[in-house]
């Protein structure tokens, strides 16, 4: 038998365990984890998974050998509680119990641990709380790392692995890593008895009835991962790495010499020593820059060939290349991040997919189901409206109108836009509605809309649009006022933004701090809505009719049976307009909620109208 074993033996106080003991045990595992799909890139996904199974199986062995050996213990008398970890060749196990509340607890961060104890045996875990997720809602501006808020709070000693242990943990010996483990446990519980003390009574509604249903939402959805169709996604790669060796080929030849494309040291040699281009952006250190922005306005058959491969590089980098190394067949595993922005909204790799229906369609739903992608329409300027009372922006919401359109006939003085002039439209209204100046939105329609402007007619287009839209002005300077009495924000969620630098002596921190003042309660509040309604249809709809896949920017992606479409499309459509939470968080909304349902591969789909 093991050390650690008969150390293990010893803190839980039973006789020794056997060697037949050990071996049904890990037969158990093995059998429990060689159904599970482990090979995936993101570290957390791939441990949970494992620890899931392999927590199944100890339960099951523990509870058929010894039916009172799952209970708490401390190692410590002064310790509130401890942590267990068991060891074999495939999997670590994580246990924490609590001997005040007789349960196995979660981690300070449930990402794996809450997806370990979500299939806990009934009645075996009392409560699951997850700290960082309330340390979020504290102090967003914060670091929110276990360890270094143990410091701080805590004083905690610093205890962490060193890098090296934590890539090979196999190498750390069982009772260092056993104290590790049981420190990270009694820090965590800690931490969450400060947290409650410092959490406002409105972020603590917020927590127990939106956060946390979220994050165990997230669990099943994480688990679940997005399936891919391995047809198109074949297809997209030998398309896309024709192209690139293609630009490379051009490039080379436009050049005459071996140059590394994907160098900024070696494109700043040719782009500024042999095509003398002017340097009008720097990096940091003060180096001539070969970032999209010092690109933008260059004028070159070189830089447009540049253009060209960067775009189509980052496509194979990152959804070819980079999607294979977190697939395990046909299912993709991304993470996504709770408490990965200070506005409240969700964070994940996901979120930079291009628009391109080549790389969106890779996601689809398996046979038997289709893919259904349900997007809030103009929400960020709707709530805007609602939050501004601008008059004419809620007379065009509240008729049904098109602010695009009602933008380019008064702003742009085009009667019947086109495709290409309502762009134009677009980018007036979301450069402009949180205050941008006429100089930083020429550089924004270009980057984001394709749309160039000379300064004059950047300028022509603010004061056009304020013209149009007065309210908003005295809407910002109303944010303004707030946060510099206040310090901070709170959105119609509840959620509260901190600003503490609309106090420095920089007018450039005073500034920015105001401006974060007015997008992030619409920011804020558009995840918090979108959040309300994707726990409401996770916890309301048939697992085995609907599954939510994950969210993206202002939608939620989600797999309807195909016998199911016609029963399930307008639940998903009023759940989403009208998410309960609102009433139970008593918002109301003046300006109407409108949802985009496309049934059918991502951004290949057909638009549901509810005919």
């Amino acid at each position: 038998m093991s050390g650690f074993f008969q150390h293990l033996s010893e803190l839980l106080g039973r006789h020794p365990f056997d060697d037949a003991f050990i071996e049904t045990m890990r037969e158990r595992i093995r059998e429990h984890c060689s159904r599970v799909p482990v090979h995936v890139h993101k570290r957390q996904v791939a441990e949970a998974r494992l620890e899931l199974a392999a927590k199944e199986a100890i339960v099951s062995v523990f509870q058929d050998e010894f039916p009172n050996a799952i209970r708490p213990h401390t190692v410590r008398p002064d310790w509130p509680y401890a942590e267990c970890w068991i060891t074999d060749d495939e999997a670590l196990i994580r246990f924490s119990f609590s001997p005040e509340t007789d349960s196995i607890m979660g981690g300070h961060t449930l990402e794996p641990v809450r997806i370990v104890v979500q299939r806990a045996p009934p009645g075996l875990m009392k409560r699951l709380a997850d700290s960082m997720l309330k340390h979020h809602l504290i102090d967003e501006n914060s670091l929110h790392g276990l360890k270094e808020n143990a410091r701080l709070y805590l004083g905690a000693p610093d205890y962490d692995l060193t890098s090296k242990e934590k890539r090979n943990m196999r190498s750390v010996p069982p009772a260092r890593l056993f104290l590790y483990n049981a420190l990270d446990t009694h820090y965590t519980l800690g931490l969450d008895a400060v947290y409650n003390g410092q959490l406002p009574e409105e972020s603590r509604r917020l927590y127990d009835r939106l956060v946390m249903r979220a994050a165990r939402a997230f669990e099943v959805i994480e688990n679940r991962g997005f399936h891919v169709n391995l047809e198109r996604f074949a297809k997209a790669s030998t398309v896309l790495k024709r192209r690139r060796a293609k630009l490379l080929r051009q490039l080379q030849n436009s050049v005459g010499y071996e140059v590394n494309w994907n160098s900024p040291t070696q494109v700043a040699r040719v782009l500024y020593e042999d095509l003398g281009m002017p340097v009008m952006v720097t990096t940091d250190k003060g180096a001539p820059s070969t970032g999209e922005e010092a690109l933008v306005d260059m004028e070159h058959p070189i830089v447009d060939l540049l253009k060209k491969y960067r775009e189509i590089d980052k496509l194979v980098s990152t959804y070819i290349d980079g999607w294979s190394s977190m697939m395990v067949g046909s299912t993709l595993y991304l993470g996504f991040k709770l408490a990965g922005t200070v506005t409240g909204r969700y964070a994940s790799r996901l979120h930079q997919i291009p628009r391109d229906p080549m790389i969106r369609s890779l996601i689809d739903a398996e046979d038997g189901w289709v893919f259904v992608a349900a997007d809030y329409s103009q929400i960020e300027l709707r709530i805007v409206a609602e939050l501004a009372g601008e008059p004419r922006m809620l007379q065009i919401y509240q008729t049904n109108g098109d602010i695009h359109r009602m933008t380019a006939q008064s702003v742009l003085g085009i009667e019947e836009p086109s495709k290409e002039e309502r762009k134009s439209a677009k980018a007036v209204n979301f450069g402009f509605v949180y205050g941008m100046m006429a100089a930083k939105f020429r550089l924004y329609a270009k980057v984001q809309y394709g749309v160039h402007l000379s300064e004059s007619e950047a300028q022509e287009y603010r004061d056009g649009f304020f013209g149009l839209y007065g309210g908003l002005l005295k809407w910002h300077e109303r944010m303004r006022k707030l946060v510099r009495m206040d310090g901070q924000v709170r959105n119609r969620a509840g959620r509260i933004r901190h600003l503490p630098m609309v106090n420095s002596s920089e007018r450039e921190a005073r500034n920015e701090a105001e401006r974060q003042a007015i997008n992030t309660v619409v920011q804020g509040f558009g995840g918090d809505l979108k959040a309300m309604a994707l726990v409401e249809l996770h916890e309301t709809l048939p697992e085995d009719e609907f599954r939510v896949f994950g969210e993206h920017h202002d939608a939620i992606l989600m797999a309807v049976r195909n016998d199911c479409l016609d029963k399930h499309l307008p639940s998903i459509r009023k759940i989403m307009q009208h998410p309960s939470l609102m009433d139970e968080f008593g918002i109301n909304l003046r300006v109407p909620i409108l949802v985009d349902i496309e049934v059918g591969p991502w951004s290949l789909g057909e638009k549901w109208n509810g005919d």
